[in-house]
């Protein structure tokens, strides 16, 4: 009987025979039985000597189990050992994000959530370069707020890296800062009174009209004339 060595990578099955180097020197068929199974994994074993060996979840080292070959009159055991090594961690993969606001609005979202790891594993929010024209509030679970410095219109941006915890990846978010929309004045139509002669004021939108002075038509300076005065002052409605 031959002892035999096999590796895998992870939780990827690791197949074989334990038959397939021994012999009998009789010319017998020989058939495998279990012995002693492995300690950090689940073996699949038949008859033909063929197996199929899973490692546990997270699980990085050696292991073994040991089987007996048998031509029916007699048997020899041997050992099967199996080396487990790490999955190699995959960097995580990441997508830029878009936003907009309006004005001192604030633009939320959470840069992770596009964001993917081809391992499982949790990814990590790191600010890298923050925005030019704006204040950012950001967390390392990737969510963030965003606010316009007053009066800017614009594209403004920011940097982050994703990690999970082995490797990471930058992407930006790009924010469109847009203008506030103008309102229309809101106006109401106004009334007012008078007494014959007497003045009938009113407070308007602070604005200086001018005076206008008529002369009444068809009389000479001389003989004197008539003024008709009319002033709208300025004033807070």
């Amino acid at each position: 009987m031959a002892n035999d060595a096999t590796s895998t990578t992870g939780t990827a099955p690791a197949t074989g025979n334990v038959l397939a180097n021994d012999k009998d020197a009789d010319g017998d068929a020989l058939t495998a039985s279990l012995v002693k199974g492995p300690t950090h994994g689940t073996l699949t074993f038949a008859a033909d000597g063929s197996f199929s060996y899973v490692a546990d979840k997270g699980y990085v080292g050696a292991d073994s189990f040991i089987y007996a070959a048998s031509d029916g009159k007699a048997s020899a055991n041997a050992a099967v050992s199996i080396n487990v090594a790490p999955v190699p961690n995959s960097t995580p993969t990441v997508a830029d994000d878009v936003a907009s606001t309006t004005g001192t609005s604030a633009a939320t979202g959470n840069v992770l959530a596009n964001d993917k790891d081809a391992d499982g594993d949790a990814l990590t929010a790191s600010l890298v370069k923050g925005p030019t024209h704006g204040i950012l509030t950001f967390a390392a679970d990737g969510s963030y707020s965003y606010v316009a410095d007053k009066g800017y219109v614009g594209a403004d941006s920011f940097t982050y890296a994703a990690s999970d915890g082995k490797a990471s990846a930058n992407a930006a978010v790009v924010i469109n800062v847009a203008p506030v929309p103008n309102s229309t004045p809101t106006v109401a139509n106004d009334a007012t009174s008078t007494t014959g002669t007497a003045p009938a004021t009113d407070q308007i939108a602070r604005q200086r009209w001018p005076t206008m002075r008529l002369r009444r038509p068809g009389r000479h300076r001389r003989r004197g004339m008539c003024w008709l005065t009319t002033r709208m002052r300025t004033a807070t409605r």
